[in-house]
């Protein structure tokens, strides 16, 4: 994890100056440092440099962060410090309680989460994917580190006596919010375009018979006939079958729900009736599992779960780095869609289906 926290800079002011001079340094007054001001102004620099080495690591190694110092070139006065931070190591566990300010229990879920990730990765057979989501996780452990910085380092020098006031230029506030609960928004897999198909009904007569309820000879009688009923009565029969039994099936065996839409039938061919689906939501798992496998399905669900968690416990915005996922997988998921639509329609109509690009 460290090597994806990538380096930042600091900047701190020294607001004290003199009484630093006064306190720290025995012997040098006012009228001192006035009589020999580079050699006061070096010693001072010195000093203060050594005080931030000696107290930053072990500050942050508290918070479960390992990181190394570089103090940059300084152009401006010698109040001014500008420092280089590397992470080298981090305690999960440790960055969570201390650094995002988590009890006990949350730190373990902090930590459980991020090991998840990669497990996630392996199930669903996309471990070269792992660099980029842990690019993401970098990049919010990196802002939790420098809203940490600013709290400790005047905490920590201002107990030795030192004022400071200490900025951060890269930091920028996260406006992310948490991802959606039920899994990526439909265009993220490719099913966010209607899909357009046309059904030509090639047994009408079984249609009918499977709409007629009940049993008997009268019911036998009406199933005996039911090829001779009227069109109007036959589009009811078909659009209860868009409308309830077909959205129910996909459901069921995909995990999608729709909207089903038909228009009359083709004046050229009665039997054929176009129709428009589309993906309203979805079981993301359910959905997966279908287009990919239940590996991948599972492990996808888990990574949306990792991502969750992290989320409620203060890193959020990290789907947002799950898009080479999903752009990888979007035209995959939308063949297979394509496929169980037409599977179903065809069953449910006792058609034969066709894929077309509109109508």
């Amino acid at each position: 994890m460290a090597d994806v926290v990538k380096p930042f800079h600091i900047e701190i002011d020294v607001l004290n100056k003199e009484e630093v001079i006064k306190g720290k340094v025995p012997g040098f007054g006012l009228l001192a440092a006035a009589a020999n001001h580079l050699v006061t102004e070096e010693k001072f620099a010195t000093k203060i440099a050594e005080k931030l080495h000696e107290t930053l690591p072990g500050a942050m190694k508290e918070a479960g962060i390992d990181l190394t110092i570089e103090r940059c070139q300084n152009e401006g006065p010698p109040t001014h410090f500008s420092l280089s931070l590397q992470v080298r190591g981090l305690d999960m566990a440790g960055l969570g309680k201390t650094g995002l300010k988590l009890n006990e229990a949350d730190a373990a879920r902090f930590a459980a989460a991020f090991a998840g990730i990669q497990q996630s990765l392996r199930r669903m057979g996309m471990e070269e994917k792992a660099d980029g989501i842990s690019s993401g996780i970098g990049d919010k452990v990196r802002n939790a580190l420098m809203v940490k910085l600013q709290e400790i380092l005047p905490q920590k020098l201002g107990d030795q006596g030192v004022k400071i006031k200490v900025e951060v230029p890269e930091y920028v506030p996260s406006a992310a919010t948490p991802p959606p609960a039920d899994g990526p928004h439909p265009s993220k897999l490719g099913l966010n375009v209607p899909f357009y198909l046309e059904c030509t009904i090639e047994d009408r007569k079984a249609l009918l018979s499977e709409a007629l309820p009940g049993g008997g000879i009268a019911a036998g009688a009406k199933r005996c006939f039911a090829g001779w009923i009227p069109d109007d009565k036959f589009s009811d029969v078909v659009e209860q079958k868009l409308s309830e039994k077909i959205p129910a099936a996909l459901y069921e065996k995909a995990g999608v729900r729709t909207t089903i839409v038909s228009e009359a039938p083709n004046a050229e061919r009665e039997s054929a009736i176009s129709v428009k689906v589309t993906i309203e939501g979805f079981d993301t798992v359910q959905l997966l599992t279908t287009a990919k496998g239940p590996e991948f399905g599972a492990g996808f669900g888990e990574l949306w779960n990792c991502l969750q968690e992290l989320a409620s416990l203060g890193i959020p915005g990290l789907e947002e780095k799950m898009d080479g996922i999903t752009e990888t997988i979007a035209g995959n998921v939308r063949e297979k869609m394509r496929e169980k639509l037409a599977e179903v329609l065809g069953e449910k109509l006792h058609a034969r289906v066709a894929v077309t690009d509109a109508w």
